[in-house]
This record gives structure tokens, C-alpha cells and sequence, in this order.
């Protein structure tokens, strides 16, 4: 693709502004496109690798590659968005015209529909671009690039199941490509069907060790089956092929968590934020760590730092609140559940929790209500009915607490905690005593 000077200056300007360091500039090729920076532009200041970066692409023909790998990189850069629209509906237009032109010769071209297809892909035309797509196949049903594009843009609308489908086709067709079954193992992600998705992931990596994705997609599915120490060695394999993507350390981070392990956890946290400090849930995954710790008020200042980066996260105040209380400040802890309520009103724990610092301030009808609330939103977790009847207990209203015992432990003998359930029938049994309340 030749670029008009007009465009190349703005493509420079926005890759200098998504990327300010070499060293960002960098870690975006390596990672989107394995590719070397100094090897492709050079040494020089900044705005002299950009220049060059430019320039080698638009002779190899990978300009569009950049365009999307930087996107993918930074996302929210506005000037990044315009460039690729520009660069987009340029290239959209010069195929249009050739299908002018093709239209007028009764030419049908599988490749021309695919080449259609893949322009209105690259401008989110997704629909569009299936009908391109499925024209191609269409005229020629052996090609499995044209299932896979077809599948690619399924999968953007949301059609996780037919985009199976197409990848299932081209695999077929083409049982050699990872590509392939790592975007079917992407829809059977997305479908919850874990299982699935971890075997082609696998498949992915047999034909392509290399694809650090790969392991961290199936450390995900991993992860989601409770395999957390298996979801940790997919996480290291994907770190040690780049040890440049924040989000590794942090999804290794929560594996470590939901092991204990909560030091491990906030090394990786604390990696993932030196490079890239703008994620709140960095902060906010470190600040679990360091609450699970009894560090409360170093949980506070992580929570303080996501709230900072993402005001509308409810469970961040939610753990605040948590941490708070646990500092005995129940009426900071009460304005950080207030506002969690405010953000997010149907989730029980907040209204539970709230109902805790309610009842540590004697504020006995509040917790009461809260604590209702909570019953209302899920009245299939005893931990609620357990809470109220401690509430009613510390009241000495042994009657109410009873009952709400009793739910508890009939809640907890049919989910199969035994344990707890012994704990709750040991509290009644304490209540039907005569000498109860000593």
C-alpha cells in the first residue's frame, strides 16, 4: 500500500502519540507482530523510527498490519482510529471501483469476494463481509481461508456457534493451521464450553509453540475449570515468550490468589502494573492480595488508585468498604457500600455487607432492612439468614434468631456444607438451652 504524504504524517503522528518510547513502540511489534524495531527502522529519535517503521511497511506490504496491531495495543487513541478509518475507506473505495469494474466484465472472482469481504471486515461491516465471504465460498467451497474469514467475522457478531462452524470447516479443509483452532477455541470461550476450548487451544500450540497467546487463552479456559496450577504453567509458558504483556502477570496474579499463594500474587500484580500502571483492576487484584493479608490499609490504596483510574467500578468501593469496616471505620465503610448500592443495586453481598457495618454502629433497623435486601435479591444463600439471626441473637431476640438459623442450616445441609451446617445446629441448640443468652 502507498500512502499519500497526507496520510503518512498522520499515521506518524499517531503512532507517536499511542506510542511516546521506543521502548513502547517496541513491545507492540514484538508482541502484535514479532517483528524487531531496530532491525526494521533503524536507530534514531523517535519521530526518525517512526518515519522508517512507515516506510518498511508500506514496501512489504504490511501497513494495514501495523494499523490494526497498534489499535489492538491502544485501543482508546483517537488519533489511531481516524488513521485507520482514513486508510480503510481509501482502500474500500479502490475496491469498489474495481467492482465496478469486474461487474461490467461478468467477472466472478472467488478472490475478488474475499478480498471485498476482508475490506468490509477491516471497517467493522461484518455482515457485509459475510456475504462477501459466503459468495466466495459459493463459487469455490475448497478454500479454507474464505470458512475462516467467513467464521472471523461470525465470531464479531457474536455468532459464536456458526463462526464454530466455519472454523470447523476450514480445519477440515486445513487441519494445519493454528490460526484456525485457536479462533474456534476463542468461540468455544465465549460459548463457556471450557472443555472444548482448552483441546484447541492445545491443538494451537502443537502447531505453533511459539503463539504466546495460545497458552494464556488456555490458561483462561484453565482457569475457569478451578485449574489454577496448570492455568499458572500456561501462564508461564506465555510469559516466558513475551515477558512484555501486563495482562500475563496479572491472570497468573489471580491463579496465584485463588491458591493462597497471596505473595506470588502481588508480584505479579506489581509486574503487570510497572508496565502498564492505567489498569484498575491491577490495583484492585493487588489490593485483594493485600487485604486477604490483613493489610488493610495498603488494600485501601490500591482500591483508591482503581477508584482513581475507573470511578464507576462498584466492586472496588465494595472492598473498600470491606477493608474499611475490618479498620473499624464503619462509617467510611457505609459511604464506600452506599456507592457500590449506587453504581450496581442488585448485588446481595453489598446490602449484606452493609448491613454488617450497620449493626456494629447499633443501627439495628438499617441492618435489618439490608440484610432483607440481600434475602431478596438471593434467598438461597444461607450466609444471609445467618447473619440476620446473629443480629437478632446479639438483640437477644432468641425467637427470630431460631428462625433464621434454622433456614440457614436447612440451606446449608442441602447445598452439602456439612460443616457449616453442624456449625448453625450447634447455635440452635445453644438458643433452646435454658441458660441461652450466658
Amino acid at each position: 500500500m502507498n500512502l499519500s504524504s497526507k496520510l503518512r504524517k498522520g499515521l506518524q503522528e499517531a503512532l507517536i502519540n499511542a506510542f511516546p518510547t521506543k521502548a513502547f513502540l517496541e513491545q507492540m511489534l514484538a508482541h502484535e507482530l514479532d517483528k524487531n524495531l531496530e532491525a526494521i527502522a533503524g536507530e534514531g529519535n523517535l519521530e526518525t523510527v517512526v518515519f522508517n517503521l512507515i516506510k518498511r511497511a508500506e514496501s512489504e506490504g504490511w501497513v494495514g498490519k501495523l494499523v490494526r496491531a497498534a489499535r489492538k495495543q491502544n485501543p482508546g487513541n483517537l488519533l489511531l482510529q481516524a488513521i485507520a478509518r482514513e486508510l480503510l475507506i481509501n482502500t474500500y473505495h479502490k475496491e469498489k471501483e474495481a467492482e465496478q469494474q469486474a461487474v461490467k466484465l461478468n467477472y466472478n472472482d472467488t478472490g475478488y469476494y474475499n478480498n471485498s469481504g476482508l475490506s468490509h471486515y477491516n471497517l467493522g461491516e461484518y455482515q457485509a463481509a459475510i456475504e462477501d465471504f459466503s459468495q466466495a465460498i459459493k463459487l469455490n467451497s475448497n478454500i479454507a481461508n474464505y470458512y475462516y474469514n467467513r467464521g472471523l467475522s461470525r465470531y464479531n457478531l457474536g455468532e459464536y456457534q456458526a463462526a464454530i462452524e466455519d472454523f470447523s470447516q476450514a480445519i477440515k479443509l486445513n487441519p494445519n493451521d493454528a490460526d484456525y483452532y485457536n479462533n474456534r477455541g476463542f468461540s468455544h470461550y465465549n460459548l463457556g464450553d471450557h472443555q472444548a476450548a482448552i483441546e484447541d487451544f492445545s491443538q494451537a500450540i502443537k502447531l505453533n509453540p511459539n503463539d504466546a497467546d495460545c497458552y494464556y487463552y488456555r490458561g483462561m479456559s484453565r482457569y475457569t475449570f478451578n485449574e489454577y496450577q496448570g492455568a499458572i504453567g500456561d501462564y508461564n509458558q506465555a510469559i516466558n515468550l513475551n515477558p512484555n504483556v501486563a495482562n500475563y502477570y496479572n491472570r497468573r496474579g489471580m491463579s496465584h490468589y485463588n491458591l493462597g499463594e497471596y505473595q506470588a500474587a502481588i508480584a505479579d500484580y506489581n509486574q503487570a502494573i510497572k508496565i502498564n500502571p492505567n489498569v484498575a483492576n491491577y490495583h484492585y487484584n493487588r489490593g485483594r492480595s493485600l487485604h486477604d493479608l490483613a493489610d488493610y490499609p495498603g488494600a485501601i490504596e490500591n482500591y483508591n488508585q482503581a477508584i482513581k483510574i475507573n470511578p464507576n467500578g462498584a466492586d472496588y468501593y465494595y472492598y473498600r468498604g470491606w477493608s474499611r469496616g475490618d479498620l473499624d471505620d464503619y462509617q467510611g465503610a457505609i459511604k464506600d457500600y452506599n456507592k457500590a448500592i449506587q453504581i450496581n443495586p442488585n448485588d446481595a453481598f453489598y446490602y449484606n455487607n452493609r448491613a454488617i457495618a450497620r449493626e456494629k454502629l447499633n443501627d439495628n433497623e438499617g441492618a435489618i432492612k439490608d440484610i432483607n435486601r440481600a434475602i431478596q435479591i438471593n434467598p438461597n444463600d444461607p450466609l444471609f439468614y445467618k447473619n440476620k439471626a446473629q443480629f437478632y441473637e446479639n438483640k437477644s431476640k432468641r425467637q427470630e434468631a431460631i428462625l433464621n438459623y434454622e433456614e440457614a442450616s436447612n440451606l446449608y445441609l442441602r447445598q452439602g456444607n456439612l460443616e457449616e451446617y453442624q456449625k448453625v445446629r450447634d447455635k440452635i441448640k445453644k438458643l433452646n438451652s435454658p441458660l441461652w443468652w450466658l
